[in-house]
């Protein structure tokens, strides 16, 4: 940063070079840069006399003065600029702060009063009941859209060799079972959540099982990352649907070993793998489609080597448990295998 300089600071010099010394000399002390000894010094150094010395030390510390000015005001400046800028950001800071806190209130308010509004309703709503309602309910959400083709089915049916035979069936083996299904259509303006049973009823959403309903959906879970064991996930299953609703099995897949929850209808199932709680407490579930089934045509069913001392009640269990129906006639067969089952 230059010095620039006029005239006006060295007034006091004005017609310096043509005076004599004594007349420079009290020139310089009238202007206040009476002789010092460091004018010796300047003299000896640059080879010329005292007076000139002090003139040299005069206009240079004239010159540093100014300087000195010229550099506060430009800093003096600067920091205004800051200091403005400053205020200016902790002002629009302290004005954001106090949105963020009234918002804040307000949403702690809202909150306040969802909490009581929900602490009344579930006083009068039992949980099973809320969770039926979901089921039913009209809403928004995508995963209870109602679907165009529903499928049902029919109780299995078991059947002897010798009604086989009269059907023209051909049927060779011995202690066959046959499973019956079919699918009824449903109109895309039905009612959402209602489909059709084998005998023509309406039934709810919430009303699908394992009998009445021939599709599957599967959620998995792989058992390495799983929080729990398998009888305290059903357990935790148990407090969002009935244990009807669902079943449960650990099977291999892929050189994978996963829990499979197998259920009746797609909503239920979306709500387990969207599910927080269960996500939180057991681990996340994912749908697994490549499971999915749904039985189009009759179904035959061969059951062989049932060991002699298994009772049908036992055997229809069975059927049950992996969802396949339940029955409602069993033949037995005299004949006995060397193994001894039948």
């Amino acid at each position: 940063m230059g010095v620039s300089v006029s005239t006006l600071d060295f007034a006091m010099l004005e017609g310096y070079v043509y005076k004599s010394e004594e007349e420079r000399a009290e020139i310089l002390k009238n202007a206040g840069w009476e002789l010092e000894a460091q004018d010796h010094d300047i003299a000896i150094f640059m080879g010329t006399d005292v007076i000139t010395a002090a003139l040299i030390r005069a206009v240079v510390t004239v010159c540093l003065t100014k300087q000195k000015d010229a550099m506060e005001a430009f800093y003096k400046k600067v920091t205004e600029n800051e200091r403005q800028h400053f205020d200016h950001e902790l002002q629009q800071l302290y004005s954001q702060g106090n949105a963020l806190q009234h918002e804040l209130h307000i949403t702690k308010d809202k909150l306040r009063k969802q909490d009581k509004e929900m602490e009344e309703y579930f006083k009068a709503m039992p949980i099973n009941q809320h969770m039926a309602n979901i089921e039913v309910g009209t809403n928004d959400r995508p995963e209870y859209n109602t679907t165009t083709k529903v499928p049902t089915g029919q109780l299995i049916t078991i059947e002897d060799d010798n009604d086989n035979t009269s059907k023209g069936e051909g049927s060779k083996s011995e202690g066959k079972k046959r499973c019956h299904v079919n699918e009824k259509q449903i109109d895309k303006h039905d009612m959402e959540g209602v489909t059709l049973t084998a005998n023509g009823n309406n039934i709810s959403m919430h009303e699908k099982n394992f009998t009445n309903v021939r599709t599957r959906y599967y959620a998995k879970i792989n058992i390495n990352t799983q929080k729990l064991s398998k009888e305290e996930i059903e357990n935790e299953l148990e407090k969002i649907f009935n244990k009807e609703r669902f079943r449960t099995d650990i099977s291999n897949k892929n050189g994978n070993t996963y829990m499979y929850v197998m259920f009746a209808t797609k909503e239920e199932r979306t709500r387990l793998t969207n599910s927080e709680t269960i996500s939180n407490n057991v681990g996340r579930f994912y749908p697994d489609q490549e499971k999915e089934v749904t039985i189009n045509n009759p179904l035959k069913c061969d059951i062989q080597n049932i060991p002699i001392n298994i009772s049908n009640s036992d055997v229809s269990a069975a059927l049950d448990n992996y969802g396949l129906g339940s029955t409602n006639r069993v033949f037995n067969n005299t004949k006995t295998s060397k193994d001894g089952s039948k």
